[in-house]
């Protein structure tokens, strides 16, 4: 089922992809205004999101051929900063229609890392999406890079209810669902993530904010 509705969702993909950068390059080539600039930046975004679906799409067909789905193996990454501005610029639009403030804090240089780009995206993906919806309006989600001695911790930490007492133990674990809907909702996207991170060698954890909300971070080891 996975394999045929990525196959079906591959050329309306591709549609979308093309007519966004058509979009993107003729319809506002240079912004004369506010409102002109917003506009171009969400079809950045919006055109950079479709060409990350579009990667996860040809992923899965290729596994799929395959006869499994394999994390593949992890790739040295240069591009470190670069990939976490991207996602931001990706989910602004959607924190702006929550009234979230979403931000990005970390170095201007951070080390390459083991593991390719599109993973460090699927995993970081996962825990801003998560944050960004059981984030009320008003509140705020903080992405963090912290460069170690040979590795890389990302935290994404939110201001919303933050994950029960009763959660808290079995969240990480496979076949987890939340006791109460204030939660992460089937915990798939936790999976994902951690997944990816133990594949190139790293690890996933959260902690309870200080202020209120969670904070989960991924550990990736440096190339």
């Amino acid at each position: 089922l996975l394999a045929l509705t990525s196959h079906d969702l591959k050329d309306p993909l591709s549609t979308i992809q093309l007519v966004l950068e058509l979009v993107r390059e003729h319809g506002i080539e240079s912004p004369r205004s506010e409102r002109d600039g917003l506009i171009r930046s969400q079809l950045d975004a919006a055109a950079g999101a479709a060409a990350r679906m579009r990667r996860l799409v040809e992923r899965t067909l290729d596994d799929a051929r395959a006869g499994g789905i394999d994390e593949p193996p992890a790739q040295p990454e240069q591009r470190t900063l670069r990939l976490l501005e991207e996602l931001i610029e990706q989910y602004m639009p959607q924190a702006r229609a929550s009234h979230v403030e979403l931000s990005l804090e970390t170095h201007e240089t951070l080390p390459p890392i083991a593991l390719e780009a599109d993973s460090l995206q699927r995993a970081v993906a996962n825990l801003i999406g998560n944050a960004l919806k059981f984030t009320p309006a008003g509140g705020h989600v903080v992405v963090r890079a912290e460069a170690m001695d040979h590795s890389v911790t990302f935290t994404v930490a939110d201001s919303g209810p933050g994950i029960s007492r009763d959660d808290r133990q079995s969240l990480l674990t496979p076949g987890w669902k939340p006791k109460r809907p204030a939660a992460p909702d089937s915990g798939l996207g936790l999976r994902i993530a951690r997944t990816i991170v133990r594949a190139a060698g790293g690890d996933i954890g959260f902690q309870p904010s200080p202020r209120g909300g969670t904070a989960f971070w991924v550990t990736v080891p440096t190339r």
